[in-house]
């Protein structure tokens, strides 16, 4: 699976990278397959971290997402020289914006697209009501880039989403990425911001019984790559890095 987001990345026209999300199982080990099949890792903790770190995973290829990160995570992050963090509150802004003399930081901000995809609500993290990332619905999106761009340590470097996990149904992917590609728009008619990275998440199902039928991931990425090409087309954006 690891091999078959890698291929689906590799023909992007601006490139990107594979993550594997660290939360779903990790260990040395795992760091050691992540860098023997030239992929990255999402970690949520200073321990995961630390283990990526360890387990030989280059720093510029390990995101930061999480919804609850400490002072000491952020500066961790940062003395580190993550690829990036994903920035998903104000009070991670906070923490950010008082960075030691000297860190920096690379930042991705989280967006809520509104979108409620077709899985158990438990997991369902892209919604109006969601307790993750900034909404577009409702202008804290807009106001959190503002606030963001205005950070001197901070360079952000675009936009990130994660609707949910166990989705089955592409569209719902099809829909945010138009929600996001049309806040996008918004954000460089009022701020002059241009996403040169677009993290699109995961999420996607897998069979749990035999009425189940996800997508192959080639599928998957067919749908979310062409969502991409047709949302930010039509809303006059350049490509971003996936």
């Amino acid at each position: 699976r690891l091999r078959a987001y890698r291929l689906a990345i590799g023909a992007w026209a601006q490139s990107g990278e594979v993550l594997y999300s660290a939360k779903a199982f990790f260990g040395l080990a795992m760091a050691h397959l992540l860098v023997e099949e030239d992929c990255g890792v999402d970690v949520v903790s200073g321990g995961e971290l630390e283990i990526a770190l360890r387990g030989g995973v280059p720093a510029a290829r390990i995101g930061f997402p999480g919804n609850n990160k400490s002072r000491a995570e952020v500066e961790a992050a940062a003395q580190a020289g993550v690829g990036h963090l994903v920035v998903d509150s104000e009070h991670e802004l906070d923490l950010i914006a008082t960075l030691p003399d000297g860190l920096r930081v690379r930042g991705l901000l989280r967006l809520s697209p509104g979108v409620d995809p077709d899985t158990h609500e438990y997991i369902s993290t892209g919604r109006l009501d969601s307790k993750f990332g900034f909404s577009i619905e409702n202008g804290s999106a807009l106001r959190a880039l503002d606030r963001a761009l205005g950070i001197a340590c901070l360079d952000v470097a675009g936009v990130h989403m994660h609707i949910g996990s166990q989705i089955l149904d592409a569209r719902s992917y099809e829909r945010a990425i138009e929600r996001v590609a049309c806040f996008l728009a918004d954000a460089h008619a009022h701020l002059g911001f241009a996403a040169g990275m677009f993290s699109v998440g995961g999420g996607l199902g897998i069979a749990h019984t035999d009425k189940d039928d996800p997508s192959t991931v080639a599928e998957h990425m067919n749908a979310v790559t062409s969502a991409v090409i047709d949302s930010f087309g039509k809303n006059g954006l350049a490509l971003p890095a996936l």
